[in-house]
Parts: C-alpha cells; structure tokens; sequence
C-alpha cells in the first residue's frame, strides 16, 4: 500500500488533527536539556497516550513536536480513512481471501478470472476512493469493438458487472468508501437507465450559484460549452487555446495515479482534436487564464483536482435546486444540446472526439421532443396539401 504524507491529507482536517496533540518544551537547567512533555488524544478527543522526551538542544525539541504533530495526523487521517491509499487491486485481493473462506471452488475460480482478466486491468491501479461512475462507464466502454458494438454477450456483460460491483459492495462495507460507484449502473440490460442532463435554462441557473467560485465557474463554462471530458479539461495548457483562431487543442488528458497527476494521450484517436469555442467562452477564457499565478504557456488553465469540481458541482447544484448530475454530464449536455438544435451526428462526433457516431446517436433522446416536432411537422405539411 501506498504510503500516506501530509501532502495527502486536506489542510482542513490537518487543523484539526494538530489540535489533538499537546504538547510543552521547557528547559531542565539542572541538566542542560529541554524537555518535551506531550499527550495525544484521539479523534474522539479521549487521550491515548501521554509522555515526554529528553533534548539536548532546542531545536531538536521543537524538531520533535513538529514531527509529533505530523506523524499523529497521518495516523488520525488513516484511522478517519482506511482506504485512502489502498489501491482498487490490494481492496480486490483483500476480497478474493475474504471470499475464498465462504465460496464453492467452482464459484471462486469463475470470480477470480473474471477479476484478473477483465476488471483489473483496468482498475487495479486506481486508488479505491478515486473511482466513479465516469470510470465505471469508460469500463463498460472498452468492451466494445471498433464499430462500438459491445463484444460479448449480454449475460456476460451482466456478469462483468456483478463481479465488479461486488468489490465495491465489499469496500464499503469495509468502510474504504463511502458508496459503490456501480450500484446505479446496469450493464448487458437493454433497459439501462439514462444519465440526466442539463439544457441551457437549467444551466444558467446552476451557473448563477457558483459564481463566487471563479476556477469552478471557469471549469463549467468550458465543459458546458465545448463536450471536454475531464480529463481533458484539466490537461489543458494555456498554450491549447489560440485566442484569435477561437480553438481549443485538445492533445492530452490527465488522470490521477498513486497520488500522482499523469498526462496521457486522449483517450482514443479520435480524441485528439480541434474545439471550435464562441466569442464569450473565449473572452471569460482570457479573463481567467490573467488571474492564474503562472501564465507560462506551459501552465495549466484549470490547476484543480477531480475533487475539487465534485464538491463544488454538488453544492452549487444543491443552492440551485436541479437534478443531480456528474461531472461527465456536462458532455452529454453539450452533445445533447447541439443534436437538439439539428446539427449532424457526424458534425457533433468529430466535435466530441467520438470513435463512431454510434455513440452520439445514443444522446439524441435527451432534449429530443422528436415524436412531437414530426407529428407537427406532419400536420405542417397536410395543411400544404390542402
């Protein structure tokens, strides 16, 4: 497992962890030393340990409680969080013991391969709390060939799925995350649920909450006006916009692995691509990109983590009172929006970075209205007729 480092831990809870360690210096002029005495409580406040320590210098007794305080806090952190750097493989592997003491030798060797065939390689090194349903979707994804038509049956799909979700049940039960990620998901169903989606009225009223928060504002804007996945969105570099041409380079994509931000290619050819953008997002672009402390080309537009953009899209969608959405429904919003106002399938693929426009065709009932547009459509023409 990973190890945890102050790096790691929010600097809110990092207050508060330091304020459960107590601790005086005071000097021993009898014995030419300085000497700590502490006592540690726990994060119910109850103390836990108490004692002290001999210095020869001052600044090894302040060396000391700094590190006391650093140390107590990673431990506080891990016992507040027990998954926090374990790894969707080490959770599996834990799974795979647990359940091996309960299960039938057919029923464990079935799991296991599935597990290391088709789920860990693409979770296995994901931090357990990192995953979402966006990971999920992408999983479901590449299991579909290059006509994006799914490989496998069904049934098997399903079962995909089960033996999935099951990890994650098992993770929360054991406290590593708070919900699964799978649980509203269903896959190898011809009846899977849609994704909601935004159109612009409940955009606007989303966009007024979350004003006073300018990087989260500038984020939504962009993803709301051009289909960028996240993780494109965050891999952008000032250099990616070209201000006069009104483009966006979309080249890169960043993911977050062992505590570590990686950029990566996008995520399929198709990916790579230029973003056409209207004359307000690039002018609140250039806004944006003055206010950022380091405005090198090479400099990120959007320096925040997935974390960030998650909490501030669940409490401004809270304020606004609309239908809880994901960050990836941003880009169904945006696909949705354009396929609503009559753009082609194969204009609004190329847009989105899609393989096939197979893909966009599945976003075109969200505003659609189609049944009701045709009928008056219909009646339009009969009354030409007559």
């Amino acid at each position: 497992m990973a190890q945890i480092t102050l790096q790691d831990i929010p600097e809110r809870d990092l207050e508060r962890y330091y304020k459960l360690v107590q601790a005086s210096k005071k000097k021993r002029d009898s014995l030419d030393k300085y000497v700590v005495d502490y006592r540690l409580r726990d994060l119910d406040g109850t103390y836990i340990k108490h004692s002290s320590k001999t210095f020869d210098l001052d600044k090894e007794a302040k060396a000391f409680i700094k590190r006391l305080q650093n140390e107590h806090a990673v431990t506080l952190y891990k016992k507040e969080h027990p998954g926090c750097m374990m790894t969707f493989g080490e959770v599996c592997e834990e799974y795979q013991i647990v359940r091996s003491k309960k299960d039938k030798p057919g029923t464990i060797v079935n799991r296991d391969s599935i597990l290391s065939s088709r789920v860990l390689p693409f979770f296995g090194e994901m931090y357990i709390q990192d995953i979402d349903e966006d990971d999920v979707e992408e999983w479901h994804d590449s299991f579909r060939d290059e006509n994006n038509v799914f490989v496998f049956e069904d049934s098997y799909l399903h079962s995909l799925h089960s033996r999935l979700s099951a990890v994650f049940n098992f993770a929360v039960k054991r406290k590593y995350i708070p919900v699964n990620p799978a649980k509203h998901l269903k896959f190898g169903e011809k009846n899977a649920p849609e994704r909601p989606v935004w159109d612009i009225d409940e955009y606007k009223s989303f966009r007024k909450t979350i004003e006073d928060n300018p990087m989260a504002y500038y984020a939504f804007e962009t993803l709301y006006h051009t289909g960028l996945r996240r993780g494109e969105l965050l891999a952008l570099t000032i250099d990616d916009i070209d201000m006069q041409k009104r483009t966006i380079s979309v080249t890169k994509s960043l993911t977050r692995l062992r505590g570590q931000d990686v950029i990566r290619p996008p995520k399929t050819k198709k990916s790579v691509r230029d973003i056409k953008i209207g004359e307000t997002l690039a002018q609140e672009l250039m806004e944006h990109i003055q206010t950022l402390p380091d405005t090198v080309g090479t400099a990120r537009v959007f320096p925040v983590s997935v974390s960030f953009l998650r909490k501030a899209l669940i409490s401004s969608t809270k304020k606004a009172g609309l239908t809880p959405i994901t960050i990836h429904c941003f880009r169904h919003s945006h696909i949705s929006n354009l396929i609503f106002k009559g753009f082609s399938a194969v204009d609004v693929a190329a847009r989105a970075g899609h393989e096939s426009t197979y893909i966009t065709f599945r976003y075109a009932h969200a505003f659609s209205g189609a049944q009701e547009r045709m009928a008056n459509a219909i009646d339009e023409m009969m009354k030409e007729v007559d």
